[in-house]
Formats: structure tokens, sequence, C-alpha cells
């Protein structure tokens, strides 16, 4: 990961905090572990765009046509054309598909104290701060179970250039269900039975023209 794509170690601490207090629930069917980001047929896409060159204005737009419940800021829409004219084959529909993929196992990877898992989502600062909260977790004796029922919205809220380092923050609104338990399997947070609504504002970041098409989950909050 590129020395200039600058991680706030204090809001990924503030991000395990908050999965922390909304943690615990059974949803659908389970998610293929596979990176959300860079599926096999996109990483070819992706390696193959690299070479073809750069996206026309015209082109760039295309990438806003949108499913139900996303959505993108108007304040971030020369932030997304700049990104899809060094990047050809970017799509805003595609990246919020994946990025509301991510949100669902990251959460639950965290839950479950999967390190490896999130190793392979989260930039490495955020990824050490979330392990240290899974470390101490352990030591308190504490389990948590976690699913993310729905992510109902995404919405692109900004989007930029620095650089060569792309970065998108997307603004999620998910349903999900969670509980904490003690040592001896009490529940002493979350409720099995109750669907909690959350929202957060996670940031994306990609060296632009790097081989490795993944994006990394940044930036963290609620």
């Amino acid at each position: 990961m590129s020395a200039d794509i600058v991680i706030l170690a204090a809001v990924a601490v503030a991000l395990a905090a908050w999965l922390h207090r909304l943690l615990g629930t059974r949803h659908g069917a389970e998610r293929e572990r596979v990176h959300p980001l860079v599926a096999a047929e996109e990483r070819k896409a992706a390696l193959e765009a690299q070479k073809a060159g750069a996206l026309g204005d015209q082109e760039a737009q295309e990438v806003e046509v949108l499913l139900p419940g996303m959505a993108v800021d108007p304040a971030a829409r020369e932030g997304l054309t700049a990104i899809g004219a060094q990047e050809r084959g970017f799509s805003v529909r595609a990246f919020l598909t994946a990025a509301a993929d991510t949100f669902a196992l990251v959460t639950e990877d965290f839950a479950k104290g999967d390190i490896e898992g999130l190793q392979d989502l989260l930039a490495p600062p955020v990824a050490e701060a979330f392990a240290q909260a899974v470390r101490a977790r352990a030591q308190r004796g504490e389990t948590q179970e976690a699913e993310v029922r729905a992510v109902l919205e995404s919405e692109v809220v900004e989007a930029g250039v620095q650089g060569r380092t792309a970065r998108v923050v997307v603004r999620f609104v998910a349903e999900q269900v969670g509980t904490t338990r003690d040592a001896t399997g009490t529940v002493v947070a979350g409720d099995p039975a109750r669907i909690a609504r959350v929202e957060a504002r996670w940031a994306f970041v990609r060296r632009l023209g790097d081989p490795d098409p993944r994006w990394w989950v940044a930036e963290t909050g609620g």
C-alpha cells in the first residue's frame, strides 16, 4: 500500500468501537469468500482497461446509471469523473454493489474474529486496529455474532484523486442484528431478536494504475 494513502488510526479505532456497539445478527444466504471488489472477471477487465487508455468525459459520465438504493451526491460527480478518466472501465454501480458486500463482510469478519479475512479488505493500519480489538475481546472472554440483513442505501458522498490515489467515501444505511456474549455465554449487549438500522460512512482507496485492482477500506465511522 502506497505511503501517500493516509489513514487516521483514531478513526480506525472508532470504527472498531462502533462495530462493537452494533454487532450481532444472522441473516440470509452466506456470502462467497471472495474479495468483493476484485472478482476474477473484474480483475482481468481492470488489467486490460489499464492498458487501453483513459475514458472520454462523456463515457465517464455513464458510470452514474445506478440501481435502486444507490445514489451519488452531486458534489462527488466531478471526482468520480476524474477517477473514470484515469481508470477505464470504472463503474459506480459495480463499485457500490461491491462496497456494500465489503461493508457486510467486514462487519461479520470482525464479529467472528477473522483477522486474516479483515486483512484482505482493510488498509494495513485499519486492519491492525481491528486485530487489536479482536485480541482484546478474546482476552475478556467475549464472543460476538453478527450478520448484516440488508444494505438499504449506498451513496457516494465524496470522491476524488490526489496524485495517483483515488478515494471514494460511501454512506451506507443497513439493517443488522447482533449480540455480544461474555465468557459464560450470557448476552451482555445486543438482542438477537431485534433488527437495528445503522448508518456509516466508509472511505475506500486505490492506487490508480496499480496491477492490484483492489480498493481498500481506509477510513470507517458511524
